[in-house]
């Protein structure tokens, strides 16, 4: 299954034992129920989570779709990259100098652009909305395989 791992593949590519894993399981200690599945006798794990519980811990993950709208892989966040704000034509936004109803537009769209239904074009997460742009630097994209795309 695309985004879940084996407890055997998890020991081997994030160095917990799958024992360690199974008992986190079993005690319903660390893991969320949202990130397990069980096919079978198979305890499934959900990649996203242990990207964040064990690799890059302090960072965002967001899913990453190709062009098809697959579920493809992961993009990590660069929170120390600013969010950039942009009108369409690529001039750069200045919040203070905006309506307040302008500045409440902004406001929802930001909000919406942390959820991370983003655009990942040239090395950044994107969204385009109405007359604006948001976007911030991402530092990769790796596939499910923890392949750096």
């Amino acid at each position: 299954m695309n985004g879940y791992l084996t407890l055997k593949e998890a020991e081997q590519r994030f160095n917990i034992k799958a024992d360690t894993l199974r008992s986190y399981i079993t005690r319903g200690q660390v893991i969320p129920v949202w990130a397990i599945e069980k096919v079978g006798k198979t305890w499934l794990i959900d990649t996203r989570f242990m990207l964040e519980k064990y690799k890059y811990k302090n960072c965002v993950i967001r899913n990453y779709f190709n062009k098809q709208m697959e579920h493809v892989g992961y993009y990590i966040v660069d929170l120390d990259a600013d969010r950039e704000f942009n009108y369409m034509d690529g001039s750069l936004v200045h919040y203070s100098k905006l309506s307040i109803d302008d500045q409440n537009l902004l406001d929802e769209y930001t909000d919406i652009f942390e959820d991370g239904y983003n655009d990942i074009i040239d090395g950044y997460e994107m969204l385009s909305v109405n007359d604006f742009t948001i976007k911030r630097k991402i530092k990769h994209i790796e596939d499910f395989d923890g392949n750096v795309l």
